[in-house]
C-alpha cells in the first residue's frame, strides 16, 4: 500500500467514526459533554480544513495555465483548477475561492532554479497545519497583510504583524481577528487609507431587480458613509428611546385602550429584518418629501412620486385592488387607501376605452403647514412604543373623507408607514380626545392578546357593505 493509499484509508476510517458521532443525539448530553463536543468538532474541522486548503492549492498548481494540455484540470476535462475542484468537492465557488486564497499564501513554492522556498506566510502556514487557526481568520490575516504590502513596508514588520495576528487567531473569534488585522494594516501602511477609500468608492453599487411574487429584490455594496448611516439609522430607530421627539417629558404617549377600561401594550410583531425594511422606507419617505426650502417638513413637491391606479368605487369601498407604477403584481385597495390617505388622490374621468377625458386637482391631502403642526403635536408616529420621527411619517385622516373627514390638524395624526399600513389592516380605532389622538382596541380585545396582528384585507360581502364600507377605525 502506497502512502497515498494509506492516507485515503485513514481518512475513510475517520469519516466512518465521525459519521457515527454525528448520528448520536446531543439532547441527552450534559452541559460539560456538550461543550466538549463542540470544541472537539471544531478542532477536527480546522485540521480537515487545513488539509482541504493544501490539496486545493496543489490542484491549482498542477493545473497552471503554463502547463497547457499537460495540466491536471485540462487532462480531466476542465479549463481551470477551480472548476475541477468544484466538480470534485461539490463546494460553492465562494468556498473554493477562499481555500485557494489561503492555499496560495501558505503553500511552499520554488524559485526559477527549482530550489524550495518557504510559504509567503510561514507563521500562518504552521498555525493552519496544526489546527490552531481556521480559514476565516487565516483569510482575514492574509488579506490585511497583502493590502499593507502594496506600500512596500519592511519585511520584518510584516512578519512581526503576522506572528501577532496568528497568536490572536489561536485565542479569539475570527471577527475579532479581522478587526485587529485592519489595525495592523493601517499601522504598516498609514498612507493607504485614501487609496483604499477611493477604490471602495468606485465599487459602490445598488442593484434593484425585477419584482417577483410581489417582492422586489435589492442587493449591492455600500460605501463606508452610507453603510454607517444605515447602521446608525437602524440602531437608533430599533431602540426604545433613541429617536428625537418634540413631546414634553410629562406628555404621555398615546395608549391602546380596551373596551373594558384596561390599557395594554401593543407589542411589535415584526421581525428585526422587517423593522429594518420599514426604517429604510421611512428614510426614503422623509427624503422624497424634503426640498431645499423645507427639509422633511412635508413639501408639496416631492422628489419621487409613486402613482397608484384604482377604480374610485373600489377605493371608496376598500375592495378589490389596483396597481402601482413599475410594479407588476396588483396591490390591495387597503394599501392604496393608505397611500391616498397621506398623499391625496386625483379623480380621472375616462371613456369606455379607458382613455382619460378629465382630471381633478389633488384631493384630500395635508399641506406642509399642517404637517408641521402635526409634528409639533405628535412628535412622530403615535403608535405605542414607536420612535419613528415626524419626517418619516405619513399623515393619516382619523375620519375618512367619505364620512365628512377633512384634511385638518384636528382630523390628522402621524403614523410611520409600517403602522399606517397596520392600522388600515386592523380593527383598531383612533379617536381624538381633548385634541390629542388615542388608539382604541376593538371590542373583545383583552390582555391575553398582547400583539396587534394584521388581518387579511376585508372583502365586502353584500351590497350594504359596499354602500357603507369604511368604519372610522381603520380608514384615513
Amino acid at each position: 500500500m502506497t502512502p497515498a493509499d494509506d492516507l485515503v484509508a485513514i481518512a475513510r476510517d475517520s469519516l466512518a467514526r465521525l459519521a457515527r458521532l454525528a448520528g448520536e443525539s446531543v439532547a441527552s448530553a450534559t452541559d460539560t459533554e456538550l461543550v466538549g463536543r463542540v470544541v472537539a468538532l471544531e478542532e477536527v474541522q480546522r485540521v480537515l480544513t487545513a488539509a482541504q486548503v493544501a490539496a486545493a492549492a496543489e490542484v491549482e498548481a498542477r493545473s497552471a495555465h503554463e502547463l497547457g494540455d499537460a495540466g491536471l484540470s485540462y487532462r480531466l476535462g476542465h479549463r481551470r483548477g477551480r472548476d475541477l475542484l468544484a466538480q470534485l468537492t461539490r463546494a460553492s465557488a465562494g468556498d473554493i475561492a477562499r481555500r485557494l486564497a489561503v492555499g496560495r499564501a501558505t503553500r511552499p513554492s520554488s524559485d526559477l532554479l527549482g530550489a524550495p522556498q518557504p510559504p509567503r506566510r510561514p507563521h500562518l502556514a504552521a498555525a493552519l497545519e496544526s489546527g490552531d487557526v481556521g480559514i476565516d481568520a487565516a483569510l482575514a490575516i492574509d488579506r490585511a497583510l497583502a493590502e499593507a504590502e502594496r506600500a512596500d513596508p519592511e519585511p520584518d514588520a510584516v512578519r512581526a504583524a503576522e506572528g501577532e495576528l496568528v497568536r490572536s487567531a489561536g485565542e479569539c473569534p475570527a471577527d475579532y481577528v479581522r478587526d485587529e488585522a485592519r489595525v495592523w494594516r493601517e499601522w504598516l501602511d498609514p498612507d493607504g487609507i485614501e487609496p483604499r477609500e477611493e477604490l471602495i468608492h468606485e465599487r459602490r453599487r445598488v442593484r434593484l431587480g425585477r419584482e417577483r411574487h410581489g417582492l422586489t429584490p435589492i442587493s449591492g455594496d455600500l460605501d463606508q458613509e452610507l453603510g454607517a448611516l444605515l447602521r446608525s439609522a437602524f440602531t437608533e430607530s430599533l431602540g426604545g428611546d433613541a429617536a428625537p421627539r418634540f413631546l414634553a417629558a410629562d406628555d404621555a404617549a398615546p395608549q391602546l385602550d380596551c373596551d373594558d377600561g384596561t390599557v395594554i401594550r401593543a407589542d411589535d410583531p415584526r421581525t428585526r429584518e422587517q423593522r429594518q425594511h420599514d426604517v429604510l422606507l421611512g428614510l426614503l419617505t422623509a427624503g422624497s418629501r424634503a426640498t431645499v426650502d423645507d427639509l422633511g417638513g412635508g413639501a408639496s413637491r416631492p422628489l419621487a412620486t409613486v402613482m397608484a391606479t384604482i377604480a374610485l368605487d373600489d377605493l371608496v369601498a376598500v375592495r378589490g385592488g389596483g396597481t402601482l407604477s413599475d410594479v407588476d403584481d396588483p396591490v390591495s385597495a387597503e394599501t392604496i387607501a393608505a397611500l391616498a390617505c397621506d398623499s391625496g388622490f386625483r379623480i380621472s374621468v375616462t371613456d369606455g376605452a379607458g382613455c382619460p377625458l378629465d382630471e381633478s386637482p389633488r384631493l384630500r391631502f395635508f399641506t406642509a403647514t399642517q404637517r408641521r403642526a402635526l409634528a409639533i403635536r405628535d412628535g412622530g408616529c403615535i403608535w405605542p412604543g414607536c420612535t419613528a420621527p415626524a419626517a418619516s411619517c405619513h399623515s393619516h385622516h382619523v375620519v375618512f373623507y367619505s364620512r365628512g373627514g377633512r384634511a385638518t390638524v384636528d382630523n390628522g395624526v402621524l403614523l410611520c408607514p409600517a403602522h399606517h399600513r397596520m392600522l388600515h389592516h386592523s380593527d383598531i380605532e383612533i379617536r381624538m380626545v381633548a385634541g390629542r389622538p388615542r388608539l382604541v382596541a376593538p371590542p373583545g380585545y383583552r390582555l391575553g392578546r398582547m400583539s396587534v396582528r394584521s388581518r387579511p384585507p376585508r372583502r365586502p360581502q353584500s351590497t350594504a357593505d359596499v354602500r357603507d364600507p369604511i368604519p372610522r377605525s381603520r380608514t384615513g
